[in-house]
């Protein structure tokens, strides 16, 4: 298994974060 660069983790923890608040919002919309 390749090692992730600092700069990718970051990257993907940023997008798996922005992944959860978009539909965590989407959830608020809803109500």
């Amino acid at each position: 298994m390749n090692q992730l660069e600092p700069g990718q983790l970051k990257q993907l923890t940023a997008n798996n974060v922005e992944k959860l608040n978009q539909s965590h919002a989407k959830k608020r919309a809803s109500i």
